[in-house]
């Protein structure tokens, strides 16, 4: 909170200074609020598949703080020129206010004509926060042509509390993130310390996403001074890779065994190999496995068995296992997170690319969603809309304004689909050692053969977490997508990364 007050101390001396420019108008009352503080396997199919998509979101020009990703200098590209600042009545345009953590720290803001970021948090938020990244959270919360967007932007509404950060364009409100910076920071530094590329993503039971870090990533600061450029950054640092679609693996197996057991297909015959698919089990490959055997779903999920889900996706048919998806996870419908938008594909145009899409091999989704389904699932037997905004906030106040986060369920999975899956899930956990005190931990493994960046494989690690004496869940997913660089083969070898994490962040 020091800093909060030190940049409160900043915006109130900056507005003295311009007086009369700025006429600070009295503060306005505001409802007080506070802050809300509130087993092994491998998947062995052929490589040659999509592997990473983009997120969806439009890219809205500023006049004050717009950046691109490709330009190799970026210092006027967060400033706005002086012919702009010069023209015609601008007293009526807003510049954008605040974005604060969940813990009540600033992480971007206005001083004069720039955009800043906090240096505590600037890196581990960058790629989803600034206008140079991909996700753009600040365009999208605060679009240039708002006057004329029908999409809400929540940080160029009149701020209660005047302020003038140039001297000529009223400060909009401010948002409070439901992110915690805190810990965003240490998941983010924890995978660059450990040299993992990819991904963590933290999520509680009512949609509320705490933790989106993706590493590598970028300095904001750096991109406004001038001193960076995007050929100077790691590749994907522009790259939010929380909200990227890409193949899931086997953590996918979550979805499909809540359709089997939905559509009573509970009992399998398992041949460890489909040969005309080129479908086959871990174990059938590395002959530890021994076949044909009799499965039920939890043994499927606990031994992640390919031939299984392959066989539930292929007996159900491309419209009927989609519409299931639909209707239990709302696959097909893209998924707006406070105008962030992912989607879902799935390529199911041959037998043999349905019966992968069974084990999350020809399907595409974001962690972000996939967190949400296995909450949902493993859990709380509601597929939530994740959500990014808290509430709105004073912004030289740095008072709450008005609560905006609230679960929004967008479909129910009842118990009765999912108890094989959690038998199968809390086998995970105890084989992998993953534990939490006083917590239910029930876990998936996944491995998806893609081709990006030079690496053959991308490896998660999924953990619904459950406090056993309230009920609350969370969730976190780790998404490694540089395993060759460790030398494993299998997603069950970051189990200790796993467990990192659940101590680190839980």
């Amino acid at each position: 909170m020091k800093k909060v007050l030190f940049y409160t101390a900043i915006f109130a001396i900056i507005a003295l200074c311009l007086q009369p420019v700025a006429q600070l108008r009295s503060s306005e009352s505001c409802p007080e609020e506070t802050a809300d503080a509130s087993a092994t396997e491998h998947d062995t199919s052929d490589s040659n598949t999509s592997g990473t998509g983009t997120t969806t979101v439009t890219d809205a020009v500023e006049p004050e703080e717009t950046a691109s990703a490709s330009s190799t200098t970026y210092a006027t590209a967060y400033t706005e020129t002086t012919a702009a600042v010069q023209q015609g009545a601008l007293s009526d345009y807003y510049f954008r206010g605040s974005i604060f953590g969940a813990n009540g720290n600033l992480l971007l803001f206005t001083e004069g004509q720039q955009r800043h970021a906090n240096t505590d948090y600037d890196v581990a938020f960058a790629n989803l926060l600034s206008d140079a990244s991909a996700v753009k959270l600040d365009t999208v919360l605060g679009p240039s042509d708002y006057r004329t967007s029908k999409t809400p932007a929540l940080l160029r509404q009149a701020n209660p509390t005047a302020f003038y950060p140039d001297g000529y364009h009223p400060i909009g409100q401010s948002v409070m993130l439901t992110m915690d910076e805190q810990l965003q920071r240490t998941a983010y530094e924890y995978l660059e310390s450990r040299g993992i590329k990819g991904c963590i993503v933290k999520m509680r039971g009512d949609g509320a996403i705490r933790i989106a870090a993706s590493y590598p990533s970028f300095s904001h600061n750096a991109q406004v001074s001038g001193t960076s450029n995007a050929l100077a950054n790691p590749r994907d640092a522009f790259n939010n890779q929380c909200f990227t679609a890409m193949q899931p693996g086997s953590v996918f197996k979550i979805l499909s065994a809540t359709v089997a057991v939905k559509n009573n297909m509970t009992s399998f015959d398992d041949p460890g190999i489909i040969g005309n698919w080129k479908v086959e089990n871990w174990d059938y490959a590395t002959g530890s496995g021994q076949y044909p055997v009799r499965r039920d779903i939890a043994s499927a999920i606990s031994n992640s068995s390919n031939c299984v889900f392959a066989t539930v996706a292929y007996d159900l048919g491309a419209n009927r296992f989609l519409t299931e998806l639909d209707t239990l996870f709302c696959f097909s419908s893209s998924m707006s997170i406070d105008g962030v938008t992912v989607t879902q594909t799935a390529d199911m145009r041959t037998n043999a690319n349905l019966a992968r899409c069974g084990y999350g091999q020809k399907v595409s989704v974001s962690p972000v969603y996939m967190t949400a389904a296995a909450l949902g699932a493993a859990s709380t037997g509601e597929m939530v809309q994740p959500y990014l905004v808290d509430k709105t906030y004073d912004t030289l106040l740095c008072t709450p304004l008005q609560s905006l986060g609230k679960k929004q369920v967008l479909s129910t999975i009842p118990e009765a689909y999912t108890q094989q899956l959690r038998q199968g899930m809390l086998a995970v956990s105890e084989n992998l050692g993953l534990h939490k005190d006083g917590c239910s931990v029930l876990s998936k493994t996944g491995t998806a053969a893609v081709n990006h960046s030079g690496y053959t494989d991308f490896m998660s690690i999924i953990s619904v977490i459950t406090n056993d004496a309230t009920g609350e869940s969370e969730a976190v997913m780790l998404v490694v997508q540089n395993p060759d660089d460790f030398g494993y083969r299998y997603a069950s070898n970051f189990k200790n990364n796993m467990q990192d994490l659940i101590d680190l962040l839980m």
